[in-house]
């Protein structure tokens, strides 16, 4: 998913950005299923409805957050797609190393 989000601000044309979208792609669909599964195994069951909740509320709201700050705030900034797309990958590649 890292690799596909950083290689997306290194595109030059409509098909390395479709390729490298996909690979961002191919990463989400690994880990959206997969996270349910692990927030069964870490968290005590009682709290898992929670975590859950937690987890779908915070994938919701950071894709609307995304939506709602490109345009206005990072791409007068970046004046470039490719560049907005290294600046939206830098949370993926932070949250990849922690």
């Amino acid at each position: 998913m890292m690799l596909g989000a950083i290689l997306r601000g290194t595109t030059s044309d409509y098909r390395s950005l479709l390729a490298f979208t996909f690979i961002l792609g191919i990463g989400g669909g690994f880990l959206l299923p997969n996270l349910a599964k692990l927030v069964g195994q870490w968290i005590p069951k009682e709290r898992a409805g929670i975590a859950t909740g937690m987890y779908f509320s915070a994938t919701t709201a950071g894709m609307a957050t995304t939506l709602a700050i490109t345009l206005p705030l990072i791409f007068p900034i970046t004046h470039t797609i490719q560049d907005t797309f290294l600046i939206l990958s830098i949370p993926t590649v932070i949250a990849t190393i922690t």
